[in-house]
C-alpha cells in the first residue's frame, strides 16, 4: 500500500462523511452550511481522485522497474514522468522511465 493509497483512502471516507453532513444541514433547514460542506466534500472527492491517479503510477513505475531487473526491454510510460508532463517534455525528474534517465537516477540515489 502505497501512501498515496492511503491518502485516498482517508479522503475517500472524509468525502463520504462530508456528504452525509450536508445532507443533514440541508433536511434541518439549513442549507447554506449544506452547500459548504457539499463544496468541501466535492474538493475532498477530487483530491481522492488524483491520489488514485499517483498511486496507479507508482503501481506501474515499480511494474515497470521490476521488469527492467529481470534484463526484459520494456517501452518507457506514457509519459515518462510527471516533471515532463508539466514542461512539455524538456524536463525530466529522478523516476522518469526512459531507460537512460532511469540509468542516472539510480546513481543518484
Amino acid at each position: 500500500m502505497t501512501t498515496h493509497l492511503r491518502y485516498a483512502i482517508g479522503t475517500a471516507a472524509a468525502s463520504a462523511a462530508f456528504t452525509v453532513f450536508a445532507l443533514v444541514l440541508a433536511v434541518d433547514g439549513r442549507p447554506w452550511l449544506g452547500a459548504c460542506a457539499l463544496g468541501s466534500a466535492i474538493l475532498l472527492a477530487c483530491d481522492t481522485r488524483r491520489e488514485t491517479v499517483l498511486h496507479r503510477r507508482r503501481l506501474a513505475e515499480h511494474h515497470l522497474a521490476l521488469r527492467r531487473s529481470r534484463g526484459e526491454t520494456v517501452p518507457a510510460l506514457d509519459p515518462c514522468c510527471l516533471l515532463a508532463r508539466a514542461s512539455k517534455g524538456q524536463a525530466h525528474d529522478h523516476r522518469c522511465t526512459l531507460p537512460e534517465h532511469a540509468a542516472l537516477s539510480g546513481e543518484d540515489l
